[in-house]
């Protein structure tokens, strides 16, 4: 019959022929006929599972105890030790067993990744090492905390740029990426700092990644992502942390100060000064709309409305009646924004003291100047048709006054007036008409008879004798003579004698 010590020795027996065939890609230690063989030779557990460390020991059953260290400083307190009280992290897997000495290692840390020893002593005081495995070396994957995004202390206007941090920790292995993202949309930063862990009993990691971006009116709605990535995250997805540019960003609003209608205005007219702050963020902003030359301020304070942008907008108003005494009034509007000093702006109002009789064509500037134009461009257009009557009455009078070189009486009417006999002989022109015998005996057209004296009275015009060169002819058909006793010519005078030669052709 077999003793439990014989059954105990043909096991170990048989685990010694059998290592070889088992455990031949693992490193088998021995001293003193002592196997120790440790496996895995390197193992990869998440934190927060549970951490199986395997040693099996072959050979001659040596007295001594058997303990698990992490590392080789052996002065350190063991994760494992038979030792009767002792405070184990690990815990033996088949507790009593000669040769299995297995530990397991529950709720992992990241700071129990390292490289584990598996270590047989030999009994005696003090206890000296006699073997010891190769040692198996287990990483940790730990996942990295949630990141925490830290942004500027107080609010940055619009235009300006910010900085912006984000940090994570508790994470192993050592390799992570920090990535950052603008509305969904990756943007350049600088690289993550990597830094060991702050506890000394841990070897996890943490990160530190920056970026500075400038801030726009266009990102009271914008969001600000840090993203990481990690082994210990396949699977899951990245880690993502917002922050709302909104809560940093100021934008100062646009006041814009008006009447209503514009000045100036017509006097006795209803009108409104309205005070309009636009665009600002936060919505934290007062108002106040006032005459500056009141005794008392009436506050005026309107609505805050919001902008599609996250923006919004205030409005106050003031109406009155546009009388004499109001002006030259000057109003003031007052906006004080987010803590900030306040911002001013004025107007003077300006009333038409002159009543408008066409109230519909609108009044204003624009509406004067474009009346002196239509005004002066008629002015012009008179002045032009003027000038052009002047030319032409100037050549008129011009054409009239030139001697024509033939004068030709065809009808009764175009013959001058009848004479009175006792018109002055030196005011009449006598016309030598040069009457042939022949032409004589033949009576003309149009007279009574020709034997009775015939001539022409014409208009005098003074000019210089004639010559034989330069003789003005009358042509006198059809022309009525007057029927008259021939008269004789009077005397010309030598400076201004006045006659007509006239010469008429025989027919």
């Amino acid at each position: 019959m077999e003793t439990p010590g014989g059954a105990s020795s043909r096991g170990l027996r048989w685990a010694a022929l059998l290592a070889p065939l088992l455990f031949s890609s693992y490193a088998v230690v021995t001293g003193q006929n002592i196997k120790i063989t440790q496996l895995p030779a390197d193992i990869s557990v998440k934190a927060g599972d549970t951490l199986t460390l395997q040693c099996v020991l072959s050979g001659a059953n040596i007295p001594g105890g058997v303990r698990w260290y992490k590392g080789k400083d052996r002065s350190q307190t063991p994760i494992y030790s038979d030792k009767q009280g002792a405070s184990n992290r690990g815990v033996r897997v088949i507790p009593g067993d000669n040769a299995d000495f297995g530990i397991i290692i529950q709720n992992v840390r990241p700071e129990d990744d390292g490289t584990y020893f598996c270590v047989k002593f030999r009994a005696g005081v003090p206890e000296k090492e006699l073997d010891s495995g190769e040692g198996t070396v287990v990483s940790v994957i730990a996942e990295p905390s949630q990141p925490v995004v830290l942004g500027p202390t107080r609010r940055i206007m619009a235009g300006s740029r910010a900085s912006f941090n984000c940090s994570t920790g508790g994470f192993s292995p050592r390799e992570i990426t920090v990535s950052w993202l603008k509305n969904g949309k990756k943007i350049p930063a600088a690289p993550a700092k990597i830094l060991d862990s702050e506890e000394k009993q841990s070897i996890s990691y943490r990160a530190e990644s920056m970026v500075e971006i400038p801030l726009e009116q266009g990102d009271v709605k914008s969001q600000l992502t840090c993203q990481i990535q990690h082994k210990s995250l396949e699977g899951h997805g990245p880690l993502q942390q917002t922050f709302a540019l909104g809560d940093v960003l100021r934008v100062s609003p646009k006041v814009r100060l008006e009447t209503n209608p514009p000045s100036p205005v017509q006097l006795n007219i209803s009108m409104l000064v309205t005070c309009n702050a636009e665009s600002f963020y936060p919505d934290d902003a007062k108002m106040e709309l006032f005459p500056k030359d009141a005794s008392g301020r009436k506050v005026k304070v309107g609505v805050k409305t919001p902008n599609q942008d996250g923006t919004f907008t205030l409005k106050s108003s003031l109406e009155m009646l546009a009388t004499e005494e109001r002006n030259h009034s000057m109003f003031l509007c007052q906006v004080q924004h987010d803590s900030q000093p306040l911002v001013n702006e004025s107007i003077t109002l300006f009333i038409r003291m002159q009543p408008d009789d066409n109230r519909n064509s609108g009044n204003g500037p624009d509406n004067d100047t474009t009346t002196m134009v239509i005004i002066g461009v008629v002015v012009c257009v008179l002045l032009v048709v003027l000038v052009i009557a002047v030319i032409y009455l100037i050549q008129a009078r011009h054409s009239k006054g030139k001697d024509s070189t033939s004068v030709r009486l065809h009808e009764a009417e175009k013959s001058p007036p009848v004479m009175n006999q006792d018109t002055d002989p030196n005011n009449v022109a006598y016309a030598d008409l040069n009457f042939d015998k022949a032409a004589q005996k033949r009576p003309c057209p149009g007279v009574e008879s020709p034997l009775q004296s015939e001539y022409a009275t014409l208009q005098a015009v003074q000019q210089p004798l004639p010559n034989d060169n330069n003789v003005t002819y009358a042509d006198l058909d059809m022309v009525q003579l007057n029927k008259a006793p021939k008269r004789p010519a009077p005397k010309a005078e030598e400076a201004s004698s006045e006659y007509a030669s006239v010469q008429v052709q025989n027919k």
